[in-house]
């Protein structure tokens, strides 16, 4: 007989609150991405920044916006375009260097929430006066190119009177992560010429491709890590990245079988998803369903075209979970075995010894792997390379692979990007 479980009023209020509270995650993430489905759909900039305005302005359901550029030689902010009722007065205007909330924005790299302008030493006043404008709470972040800031978004005046939080502030900060890619492309494409169409979209798409890429690896306390990128002359569209959150550090290595811009964009969409769901603190057994939810319609019947390897390791506990779809091919090495890493679709916790390592690649090695003349497997193959792993280091490892890739197809005849990340635990 089923015995009944008594849930007591305050339990039933937590758990509605818990549910609003999801529910306002996943609303927020659909708006998000719906926002930004609209975007990239252009490389001209003044039609680029038009879209950006609007996407914010209405997701953010401010009145008024703008957007500035850092000017490339001098530093100097410049108004590129506003929206609102009085703002077409700013265009062009130049704000010094350092100069109000989005000179501060742009100097420090971080986004600002002001409630109370008027009473901020940092807001200059010479706008509002020459509009006769009153600014009563403002959001402003950076829109980066990588760790460059090359611009500032930023909202006037909440719809209904009300106040922007941090809530809105990570919401726009997302949206800003993605305004600054499809930004970036946009400037490119007015920076480059070249003759040949082929070679220019093949230009293009590395240089999208290369901006998906970190700047630097992270320092993970009781960790090693060493990760090698070698993108081919075609671009497959792999990259790899770390993200965080308040709990967490993530890595994720994604792969996709498309070549030029069309494998550039579909990493750019994975990447700006992928790290929208990651500050959001979405469980990680929720990640990929969140993650396929959001993307399905944007990447048109190409989602069975990508595949992914996700590490997420607990920044208090060093507690790793790891998830991986695909052909993906992981691999955990320690002193007395190497063995390959099946998660089925499922999370898997990960526990490592010291000096144990667990090795991931792109799915472009594992096609390398797959031409050896040996006759054995990629799995097998990429086992008997790695065999002596253990004793070195993360740096070595990856270098010995990518030797031993080499030799099995010539520089010249790769025609796969080549990514390899190995994390040792220390």
């Amino acid at each position: 007989m089923t015995e009944l479980v008594e849930i007591s009023p305050d339990e039933i209020q937590g758990i509605i609150e818990e549910n609003r509270e999801l529910t306002k995650q996943v609303f927020d993430l659909k708006s998000l991405f719906e926002a930004c489905k609209s975007l990239g759909t252009t490389l001209d900039t003044a039609k680029t920044l038009e879209n950006l305005i609007v996407v914010a302005t209405n997701l953010m359901r401010a009145r008024d916006a703008s957007i500035l550029l850092v000017d490339r030689r001098t530093g100097n902010l410049i108004f590129k375009i506003t929206h609102g009722a009085k703002g077409t007065e700013l265009v062009d205007m130049v704000l010094p260097r350092g100069h109000g909330i989005a000179g501060w924005v742009a100097e420090n790299g971080k986004g600002l929430i002001v409630n109370d302008p008027e009473n901020d030493p940092r807001f200059d006043k010479t706008v509002s006066e020459k509009l006769k404008y009153k600014t009563e709470t403002l959001l402003s972040v950076p829109i980066k190119s990588g760790e460059k800031v090359i611009g500032v978004i930023q909202l006037l005046n909440k719809k209904a009177g009300g106040k922007f939080n941090e809530k809105d502030l990570r919401l726009l900060e997302s949206f800003g992560s993605y305004a600054g890619i499809v930004l970036t492309n946009s400037l490119m494409y007015e920076d480059i010429m070249i003759e040949s169409r082929e070679e220019f979209e093949k230009t293009i798409a590395l240089g999208i491709q290369k901006s998906l890429l970190p700047v630097r690896n992270p320092q993970i306390s009781g960790f090693e890590l060493s990760v090698y990128n070698h993108p081919s002359k075609i671009v497959r569209g792999d990259y790899y990245d770390f993200l965080e959150n308040k709990d967490n550090l993530y890595l994720v290595l994604e792969s996709n079988t498309e070549t030029g811009i069309i494998a550039s964009i579909l990493a750019t969409i994975f990447r700006s998803t992928l790290k929208s769901i990651i500050l959001c603190n979405i469980d990680f057994k929720d990640i990929d369903r969140y993650l396929k939810e959001a993307i399905k319609d944007d990447v048109e019947g190409n989602l069975d075209k990508l595949s992914y390897s996700l590490i997420q390791i607990n920044k208090a506990s060093n507690d790793m979970l790891f998830f991986t779809t695909g052909k993906m091919l992981s691999v955990k090495i320690t002193k007395e075995t190497i063995s390959s890493i099946k998660c089925n679709n499922e999370p898997l916790k990960i526990e490592l010894g010291f000096r144990d390592k667990l090795l991931f690649v792109s799915n472009g090695v594992i096609d390398i792997l797959s031409r050896n003349r040996d006759g054995l497997s990629a799995e097998a193959k990429l086992k008997e390379i790695v065999s002596s792993g253990y004793d070195m280091d993360t740096g070595s490892l990856v270098e010995t692979i990518f030797m031993s890739l080499s030799s099995i197809a010539p520089e010249t005849e790769i025609l796969e990007d080549i990514t390899l990340v190995a994390i040792e635990k220390k």
